[in-house]
């Protein structure tokens, strides 16, 4: 399933915490691209939930200015698993 979100951050002018012009603006978009293997009604596994993801973010301003914001660019790649828990039914 794929997701695009654009963001966009603003703050006040602090030249001892943000490098350039001191402003901590950032502006960008991410992308992330996911497969649930397991985990759906009609799964053949059904107590357990899987998830791999693929995000890429992209900035086109940071610190509060565009040159050099896409050496901030990043990728992640994450893989989740989970488990539903065993609980016993107990009366039937």
């Amino acid at each position: 399933m794929p997701t695009l979100q654009y963001f966009r951050t603003e703050g006040s002018t602090d030249t001892g915490l943000y490098a350039g012009n001191g402003r901590p603006n950032a502006e960008g978009y991410t992308i992330d691209l996911a497969y649930v293997p397991f985990g759906k009604p009609d799964s053949s596994i059904q107590w357990g939930n899987a998830r791999v993801a693929l995000q890429y973010t992209g900035y086109t301003e940071f610190n509060g200015t565009s040159k050099g914001a896409a050496d901030n660019n990043t990728v992640f790649l994450n893989f989740i698993v989970q488990m539903a828990p065993f609980v016993p039914v107990f009366g039937k």
